[in-house]
């Protein structure tokens, strides 16, 4: 078996359940490494010199570290494994509420009104109900191109919805720029130079990582015969870890402004929830039309 993306790299041969378990944890600390290290760095800097609004970290966040649930999405529904994709999503979706959730109070002591409003409860319900509703459909290309519209219409509405919604204020504070940084243009170019730099370097890693947790994750299935109820949530677990690395990451580096943590957070967990099911499982569905 060879991983689906990124063939021509010397992926180990997972010939046996040792190495397959090695690479399966293995790729898991590579996506935490690359989202710490490269992601949120990457992101914090350039946010920090162009003063980009914390809703706008967070949807970036949100749909950057959502790469791994991607790979592995678009891996599983091309493997044919549909109902362990939608588990994957499922879990990973829940995972990301109860991450966030517990972030805001273990650094926050409690949650706030303003936390509450910036995830939005009945647009999460949704991204949980979609794919629970989906595992029922049987998957058959004469179909799918309904389902497909239906995503995208779900997604657009998404978007519209947190456009004018959630960006009415809910304090004095909200969405203010996160440091405002006087600097000469040659300045600012290098240091949105190192930041693209680093962004890439963790997609990159974050791709690859992703491309080999999705191939073992599918090889302790079809080889060792692991149900896949099981590996969807522990796929949805793992690669939930992005998130909670940038919700931590969030909460710490603005302690003293609670509410732009607050839109961090909130703005992070809607595109990593909603890009999961109406991006990352649309674009797996348009690609088993395509091929």
């Amino acid at each position: 078996m060879k991983p689906l993306l990124l063939n021509f790299l010397p992926f180990p041969v997972l010939n046996s359940l040792p190495i397959t378990l090695l690479a399966f944890f293995g790729s898991i600390a590579l996506i935490v490494a690359a989202t710490r290290v490269g992601i949120y760095s990457a992101i914090s800097l350039l946010a920090k010199t162009l003063n980009w609004r914390a809703d706008t970290v967070g949807k970036l966040l949100g749909y950057v570290t959502s790469f791994p649930e991607l790979i592995t999405t678009i891996y599983l529904v091309l493997a044919g494994l549909y109902v362990s994709a939608l588990y994957n999503i499922m879990a990973s979706s829940v995972i990301n509420i109860l991450l966030a959730f517990g972030v805001a109070l273990i650094v926050f002591k409690k949650i706030s009104p303003d936390f509450i409003k910036s995830i939005h409860i009945p647009t999460l319900i949704l991204t949980l109900i979609v794919p629970a509703v989906l595992i029922f459909y049987t998957a058959h290309k004469d179909y799918l191109i309904f389902v497909i519209a239906g995503l995208t219409f779900f997604y657009f509405s998404y978007l519209f919805y947190t456009s004018k919604k959630l960006h009415e204020p809910t304090s004095p504070v909200e969405y203010h720029p996160i440091i405002k940084i006087k600097q000469s243009f040659n300045h600012v170019a290098q240091r949105v130079f190192i930041a693209i730099l680093m962004l890439t370097g963790g997609i990159v890693v974050i791709i690859i990582a992703g491309d080999l947790f999705s191939l073992s994750s599918q090889i302790l299935i079809s080889d060792y015969g692991a149900p896949e109820l099981l590996i969807g949530i522990a796929t949805g677990i793992a690669t939930s870890l992005p998130e909670l690395t940038t919700f931590y990451a969030s909460a710490k580096t603005n302690k003293e402004d609670p509410n732009g943590a607050y839109q961090e957070i909130g703005h992070n967990l809607l595109a990593s929830n909603s890009g999961n099911i109406y991006v990352g499982y649309n674009i797996a569905l348009i690609l088993v039309l395509l091929l």
